[in-house]
Protein backbone atom coordinates (compact mmCIF):
# COMPACT_ATOMS: atom_id res chain seq x y z
CA UNK A 1 0.00 0.00 0.00
CA UNK A 2 1.31 3.11 -0.97
CA UNK A 3 -0.92 5.92 1.14
CA UNK A 4 0.38 6.29 4.53
CA UNK A 5 -2.31 8.79 6.19
CA UNK A 6 -3.10 5.32 8.66
CA UNK A 7 0.54 5.23 9.41
CA UNK A 8 0.72 8.91 10.33
CA UNK A 9 -2.39 9.31 12.27
CA UNK A 10 -1.51 5.91 14.29
CA UNK A 11 2.01 7.54 14.95
CA UNK A 12 0.59 10.58 15.78
CA UNK A 13 -2.01 8.63 18.26
CA UNK A 14 1.03 6.54 19.77
CA UNK A 15 2.92 9.59 20.25
CA UNK A 16 -0.37 11.44 22.05
CA UNK A 17 -0.75 8.57 24.18
CA UNK A 18 2.69 8.51 25.40
CA UNK A 19 2.76 12.18 26.17
CA UNK A 20 -1.01 12.01 27.52
CA UNK A 21 0.36 8.90 29.91
CA UNK A 22 3.00 11.04 31.55
CA UNK A 23 0.54 13.46 32.11
CA UNK A 24 -1.43 11.04 33.56
CA UNK A 25 0.50 10.17 36.50
CA UNK A 26 2.09 13.75 36.93
CA UNK A 27 -1.72 14.55 37.34
CA UNK A 28 -2.56 11.43 39.76
CA UNK A 29 0.93 12.74 41.53
CA UNK A 30 -0.62 15.91 42.46
CA UNK A 31 -3.61 15.00 43.16
CA UNK A 32 -3.04 11.70 45.14
CA UNK A 33 0.33 12.95 46.98
CA UNK A 34 1.68 9.58 45.59
CA UNK A 35 4.91 9.24 44.14
CA UNK A 36 4.21 7.60 40.85
CA UNK A 37 6.81 8.63 38.30
CA UNK A 38 9.97 7.92 37.75
CA UNK A 39 12.12 9.13 34.66
CA UNK A 40 13.57 5.59 34.12
CA UNK A 41 9.96 4.72 33.65
CA UNK A 42 9.96 6.07 30.82
CA UNK A 43 10.66 3.65 28.38
CA UNK A 44 8.51 1.61 29.81
CA UNK A 45 5.75 3.91 29.01
CA UNK A 46 6.85 4.12 25.53
CA UNK A 47 6.67 0.29 25.18
CA UNK A 48 3.15 0.27 26.54
CA UNK A 49 1.70 3.35 24.81
CA UNK A 50 3.71 3.35 21.48
CA UNK A 51 2.38 -0.29 20.53
CA UNK A 52 -0.57 -0.99 19.02
CA UNK A 53 -1.66 -2.38 22.18
CA UNK A 54 1.04 -2.90 25.05
CA UNK A 55 2.39 -6.71 25.06
CA UNK A 56 1.38 -9.42 27.96
CA UNK A 57 2.27 -8.32 31.54
CA UNK A 58 4.31 -11.49 32.48
CA UNK A 59 7.45 -9.96 31.29
CA UNK A 60 7.14 -6.77 32.63
CA UNK A 61 6.30 -8.95 36.09
CA UNK A 62 8.45 -11.21 35.86
CA UNK A 63 11.34 -9.06 34.77
CA UNK A 64 10.44 -6.29 37.69
CA UNK A 65 11.15 -9.18 40.12
CA UNK A 66 14.48 -10.19 38.34
CA UNK A 67 15.85 -6.51 38.65
CA UNK A 68 14.84 -5.91 42.15
CA UNK A 69 16.64 -9.58 43.08
CA UNK A 70 19.17 -8.25 40.87
CA UNK A 71 19.26 -4.55 42.89
CA UNK A 72 19.22 -6.13 46.19
CA UNK A 73 22.00 -8.89 45.72
CA UNK A 74 24.49 -6.54 44.49
CA UNK A 75 23.84 -3.50 47.04
CA UNK A 76 24.57 -6.26 50.21
CA UNK A 77 27.70 -7.41 48.06
CA UNK A 78 28.62 -4.04 48.16
CA UNK A 79 28.65 -4.03 52.02
CA UNK A 80 27.78 0.05 51.70
CA UNK A 81 30.53 0.47 49.39
CA UNK A 82 30.30 2.56 45.77
CA UNK A 83 32.01 2.31 42.82
CA UNK A 84 31.54 3.86 39.51
CA UNK A 85 30.54 0.36 37.45
CA UNK A 86 27.47 -0.31 39.99
CA UNK A 87 25.03 1.25 37.68
CA UNK A 88 26.29 -1.81 34.72
CA UNK A 89 26.98 -4.27 36.70
CA UNK A 90 23.52 -4.22 38.11
CA UNK A 91 22.20 -4.49 34.18
CA UNK A 92 24.29 -7.24 33.78
CA UNK A 93 22.60 -8.81 36.97
CA UNK A 94 19.54 -8.03 35.91
CA UNK A 95 20.05 -8.89 32.12
CA UNK A 96 21.74 -12.34 33.57
CA UNK A 97 18.22 -13.04 35.78
CA UNK A 98 15.90 -12.39 33.01
CA UNK A 99 17.58 -14.48 30.87
CA UNK A 100 17.42 -17.54 32.88
CA UNK A 101 14.54 -16.68 32.98
CA UNK A 102 13.55 -16.79 29.32
CA UNK A 103 11.92 -13.24 29.60
CA UNK A 104 12.56 -10.27 28.47
CA UNK A 105 11.07 -6.46 29.48
CA UNK A 106 14.43 -3.82 29.21
CA UNK A 107 13.19 -0.68 30.98
CA UNK A 108 13.24 -3.25 33.98
CA UNK A 109 17.01 -2.59 34.19
CA UNK A 110 15.53 0.62 35.57
CA UNK A 111 14.41 -0.62 38.96
CA UNK A 112 17.76 -2.63 39.09
CA UNK A 113 20.14 0.45 38.95
CA UNK A 114 18.20 2.65 41.58
CA UNK A 115 17.74 -0.08 43.84
CA UNK A 116 21.45 -1.18 43.46
CA UNK A 117 23.02 2.74 43.57
CA UNK A 118 20.45 5.31 45.02
CA UNK A 119 21.43 5.90 49.47
CA UNK A 120 18.48 4.33 51.07
CA UNK A 121 18.10 5.16 54.51
CA UNK A 122 16.19 2.95 56.07
CA UNK A 123 17.25 -0.44 54.87
CA UNK A 124 15.37 -2.59 53.00
CA UNK A 125 12.24 -0.31 53.31
CA UNK A 126 13.23 2.42 51.09
CA UNK A 127 13.90 -0.25 47.92
CA UNK A 128 10.43 -2.31 48.61
CA UNK A 129 8.87 1.51 48.83
CA UNK A 130 10.06 2.37 45.59
CA UNK A 131 9.18 -1.02 44.12
CA UNK A 132 5.65 -0.77 45.38
CA UNK A 133 5.52 3.26 44.50
CA UNK A 134 6.23 4.66 42.00
CA UNK A 135 6.86 1.26 40.26
CA UNK A 136 4.51 -0.99 40.43
CA UNK A 137 1.49 1.53 40.84
CA UNK A 138 2.92 3.99 38.16
CA UNK A 139 3.24 0.60 35.89
CA UNK A 140 -0.46 -0.37 36.87
CA UNK A 141 -1.75 3.03 35.84
CA UNK A 142 0.03 3.40 32.11
CA UNK A 143 -1.00 -0.34 31.83
CA UNK A 144 -4.43 0.42 31.78
CA UNK A 145 -4.48 3.49 30.25
CA UNK A 146 -2.72 2.19 27.26
CA UNK A 147 -4.96 -0.91 27.06
CA UNK A 148 -7.93 2.41 27.30
CA UNK A 149 -6.20 3.90 24.49
CA UNK A 150 -5.72 0.96 22.09
CA UNK A 151 -9.26 0.43 20.99
CA UNK A 152 -10.38 4.24 19.97
CA UNK A 153 -6.35 4.01 18.50
CA UNK A 154 -7.57 0.52 16.66
CA UNK A 155 -11.05 1.75 15.47
CA UNK A 156 -9.19 4.98 13.70
CA UNK A 157 -6.28 2.89 11.88
CA UNK A 158 -8.83 0.48 10.65
CA UNK A 159 -11.41 2.82 9.47
CA UNK A 160 -8.73 4.68 8.00
CA UNK A 161 -7.26 1.45 6.43
CA UNK A 162 -11.02 0.33 5.06
CA UNK A 163 -11.61 3.11 3.37
CA UNK A 164 -8.26 3.11 1.37
CA UNK A 165 -8.82 -0.60 0.95
CA UNK A 166 -12.19 0.30 -0.78
CA UNK A 167 -10.94 3.10 -3.22
CA UNK A 168 -8.14 0.10 -4.77
CA UNK A 169 -11.02 -3.11 -4.25
CA UNK A 170 -11.86 -2.75 -8.00
CA UNK A 171 -8.47 -2.57 -9.36
CA UNK A 172 -7.55 -5.68 -7.08
CA UNK A 173 -10.16 -7.66 -7.83
CA UNK A 174 -12.54 -6.27 -10.20
CA UNK A 175 -13.70 -9.71 -11.73
CA UNK A 176 -13.85 -11.63 -8.63
CA UNK A 177 -17.99 -12.23 -7.97
CA UNK A 178 -19.57 -14.98 -5.82
CA UNK A 179 -20.96 -15.50 -2.29
CA UNK A 180 -18.68 -15.24 0.38
CA UNK A 181 -19.90 -16.39 3.98
CA UNK A 182 -18.52 -16.83 6.93
CA UNK A 183 -17.76 -20.36 7.17
CA UNK A 184 -16.40 -20.44 4.08
CA UNK A 185 -13.80 -17.08 5.06
CA UNK A 186 -13.10 -19.69 8.47
CA UNK A 187 -12.04 -22.47 5.60
CA UNK A 188 -9.61 -20.09 3.75
CA UNK A 189 -8.65 -18.79 7.02
CA UNK A 190 -7.98 -22.16 8.43
CA UNK A 191 -6.21 -23.44 5.27
CA UNK A 192 -3.93 -20.63 5.07
CA UNK A 193 -2.93 -20.95 8.99
CA UNK A 194 -0.08 -22.90 8.16
CA UNK A 195 1.64 -22.56 11.61
CA UNK A 196 -2.06 -23.93 13.12
CA UNK A 197 -2.01 -20.80 15.89
CA UNK A 198 -5.17 -19.39 14.80
CA UNK A 199 -3.26 -16.54 13.37
CA UNK A 200 -1.90 -15.69 9.62
CA UNK A 201 1.21 -13.63 9.05
CA UNK A 202 1.63 -11.86 5.70
CA UNK A 203 2.89 -14.37 3.45
CA UNK A 204 -0.05 -16.55 4.57
CA UNK A 205 -2.32 -13.31 3.69
CA UNK A 206 -0.64 -13.05 0.19
CA UNK A 207 -1.98 -17.01 0.07
CA UNK A 208 -5.73 -15.87 1.19
CA UNK A 209 -5.80 -12.91 -1.21
CA UNK A 210 -5.16 -15.13 -4.18
CA UNK A 211 -7.50 -17.88 -3.68
CA UNK A 212 -9.72 -15.00 -2.30
CA UNK A 213 -9.67 -13.42 -5.34
CA UNK A 214 -8.59 -16.09 -8.01
CA UNK A 215 -6.32 -13.84 -9.40
CA UNK A 216 -3.14 -14.52 -11.44
CA UNK A 217 -1.23 -10.86 -10.07
CA UNK A 218 -0.43 -11.61 -7.04
CA UNK A 219 -0.44 -8.69 -4.21
CA UNK A 220 2.81 -7.24 -3.08
CA UNK A 221 4.59 -9.39 -0.15
CA UNK A 222 5.40 -5.47 1.02
CA UNK A 223 1.36 -4.52 0.75
CA UNK A 224 0.29 -7.85 2.74
CA UNK A 225 2.47 -6.25 5.26
CA UNK A 226 1.28 -3.35 5.30
CA UNK A 227 -2.21 -4.89 5.65
CA UNK A 228 -1.15 -7.11 8.48
CA UNK A 229 0.68 -3.93 10.45
CA UNK A 230 -2.69 -1.90 9.79
CA UNK A 231 -5.12 -4.61 11.29
CA UNK A 232 -2.99 -6.42 13.73
CA UNK A 233 -4.66 -5.36 17.38
CA UNK A 234 -1.87 -6.77 19.41
CA UNK A 235 1.62 -5.71 17.69
CA UNK A 236 2.84 -9.49 16.82
CA UNK A 237 2.53 -8.72 12.86
CA UNK A 238 -0.01 -11.24 12.43
CA UNK A 239 -3.86 -11.21 12.85
CA UNK A 240 -6.53 -13.90 14.21
CA UNK A 241 -9.73 -14.65 12.03
CA UNK A 242 -12.11 -11.50 13.28
CA UNK A 243 -9.27 -8.98 11.51
CA UNK A 244 -8.95 -11.08 8.66
CA UNK A 245 -12.66 -10.44 8.69
CA UNK A 246 -11.87 -6.87 8.43
CA UNK A 247 -9.12 -6.94 6.20
CA UNK A 248 -10.62 -8.79 3.49
CA UNK A 249 -13.72 -7.20 3.45
CA UNK A 250 -12.96 -4.30 0.83
CA UNK A 251 -13.07 -7.65 -1.60
CA UNK A 252 -16.37 -8.83 -0.21
CA UNK A 253 -18.53 -5.58 -1.12
CA UNK A 254 -19.78 -6.83 -4.57
CA UNK A 255 -21.47 -9.71 -2.33
CA UNK A 256 -22.24 -9.36 1.16
CA UNK A 257 -20.63 -11.32 3.81
CA UNK A 258 -23.47 -13.68 5.47
CA UNK A 259 -23.43 -16.29 8.39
Amino acid sequence: MKHLLPHVVDAIFAAVSVVSGIALLYFLENMLSINLFDPKMLASIVIFCGNPAPPSPHSFIVCTACAFVAGILLRLSMAGTTFAGEAAIAAGCNVLLSKLASVNFPPAVGLATVVATKPWQHSLVDPLTHLVTPWLAGHCIIYVFAIAMSYPRKYVRVQLAMREWRSQAGKHMGQSKGEYTTAKMKELFTRCDTTGDGRIDATEFKIAYRILTGSADDLPLSDCEEIIREFDSDGTNTIEFSEFLLAVEPYCMNSKLKE
